[in-house]
């Protein structure tokens, strides 16, 4: 339990999005690279051969995460706003199974949600507790997904949602 306690809150994530990246194949989004999920990222894409794209609206972070790609398959576009449009055109020719979405600013989680909703498989979204909630409102949106499964082991709380798959094939279903 000690090890739990130190835990770095950023990194809250990586046991469900770790989960969902072992038992999926296909290319992986990231919207709002980091300094815990890129590295694993870039190294367990690599490892499974898959395209992983790294999209963000900070000229740093896409620096940061620039030097990470170890792979041709591996790409980080820098974006000028998280609008709708700008998602869709990034992505364009590059088509998920998995999304992990944690950009800030935080408010602009639920636009890309809802953007996302149709065209992932599972989206993996960090910061969903009740705490965190108050200030970004995810819940809701979060809500309208046929699957969804809280990973609450770890503050902040992480969820993986989709329409597509029954995440209680390979994880333990759980509703809101």
């Amino acid at each position: 339990m000690a090890l739990l306690k130190k835990f770095n809150s950023w990194a809250t994530h990586l046991p469900l999005l770790t989960a969902i990246l072992t038992r999926t194949t296909g290319p992986v989004l990231e919207l709002g690279p980091g300094v815990y999920s890129t590295p694993c990222l870039a190294e367990i894409c690599k490892a499974m051969g898959r395209p992983y794209l790294g999209l963000d609206c900070d000229p740093k972070w896409i620096g940061h995460s620039e030097q990470l790609m170890r792979a041709p398959n591996q790409k980080v576009k820098l974006l000028s706003s998280w609008k709708e449009g700008e998602v869709l055109e990034a992505i364009k020719d590059f088509y998920p199974e998995v999304a992990f979405i944690d950009q800030f600013p935080d408010g602009s989680r639920i636009g890309t949600l809802r953007t996302l909703a149709s065209k992932v498989d599972v989206i993996v979204c960090h910061d969903t507790s009740p705490n965190m909630d108050r200030r970004m409102g995810l819940r809701p949106e979060l809500d309208k997904f046929k699957y969804r499964y809280t990973y609450d082991g770890l503050m902040p709380w992480t969820d993986a949602v989709s329409h597509f798959k029954n995440l209680g094939g390979y994880l333990k279903e759980q509703r809101a």
